[in-house]
């Protein structure tokens, strides 16, 4: 299976860098820098644009003539990880298992309908965030993204490693991942309700929680030294630095950036690392499973 874990692996890579300029769109303000869909002010690319574009409230706006290139380019990336998905859809019908054949049949099926509620976030005007529908498309789509990135990577996983003697690579490495996406769906909430203005609650558990994972990222690290463990270390705290300076900088564009970059990042890194404990419940993967 080298040509399919070949193309998990590109759908990996530009699924992280979809999501990081997804963050770049709303961080500056381009979600409606193309008010239509799936052109832009009823082109193929957006060369002329004569119009005012209204733009949503988000920490940073750049007032920019750029926004509306900046969400074109993020809806061609969208293409690109599409045609990805389809192709290993397809090697995974030709050379992959039952397990992965379903495994990467759903992930299909939820990027078409990630790319149908992006459709209705732009159509919609969600990102004005003017009523509470709003921002239940919003959140939705960030966090569908979270997921398929993280499943992507964990089909990844098995295919590369499938016929493989495979061990634990970190203890803990299941709550590591429920506390990790509960970190990152804390996040969503503090982006979209405005928590750091709204909502002081929502915005101190998500700096507190981030204390609490380096803690466990400590305890892991002490229970089963690795290279792993100190990666995992460092990326939270990493992410931990990123963010306070955002804050300090007044969300100073290159940190929020950085913030946002490490944190797709770590979704990949604990997903990766936490596959084996995810997949030894599989028979296909079972027998080269050693506990």
């Amino acid at each position: 299976m080298k040509r399919l874990s070949l193309l998990l692996f590109l759908s990996v890579l530009f699924t992280y860098v979809l999501m990081v300029f997804g963050g770049i769109v709303t961080s500056t303000g381009s979600g409606l820098g193309c008010p239509d869909w799936p052109l832009c002010h009823g082109q193929l690319l957006p060369f002329q644009l004569k119009e005012e574009i209204p733009t949503p409230p988000a920490p940073v706006v750049v007032e920019t003539h750029l926004q509306a290139w900046i969400e074109h380019i993020h809806r061609i990336l969208g293409g690109v990880v599409g045609i990805l998905y389809l192709l290993s859809l397809f090697y995974a019908f030709k050379e992959g298992n039952s397990f992965v054949k379903k495994a990467l049949g759903f992930v299909f099926l939820a990027l078409i309908f990630e790319f149908l509620l992006g459709m209705r976030v732009v159509v919609t005007e969600a990102p004005l965030l003017r009523e509470l529908l709003d921002y239940m498309y919003t959140t939705s789509h960030l966090i569908l993204s979270v997921f398929i990135l993280s499943t992507i990577t964990i089909t990844y996983f098995y295919v590369k490693n499938y016929g493989k003697e495979i061990s634990e690579i970190v203890p803990y490495g299941d709550f590591l991942y429920v506390a990790t996406m509960f970190q990152m769906l804390l996040g969503i909430f503090v982006r979209y309700v405005k928590a750091l203005e709204y909502n002081q609650f929502v915005y101190y558990l998500h700096i507190t929680y981030a204390g609490l994972l380096i803690i466990l990222a400590l305890f892991i690290l002490f229970k089963k030294p690795s290279k792993e463990a100190l990666i995992t270390l460092a990326l939270f705290v990493a992410q931990v630095l990123a963010g306070v300076a955002t804050v300090l900088s007044n969300f100073y564009l290159p940190y929020l950036f950085l913030h946002i970059a490490i944190g797709f990042f770590i979704v990949i890194w604990v997903s990766y690392i936490v596959a084996p404990v995810v997949l030894k419940t599989y028979g296909e993967f079972r027998g080269v499973y050693n506990e």
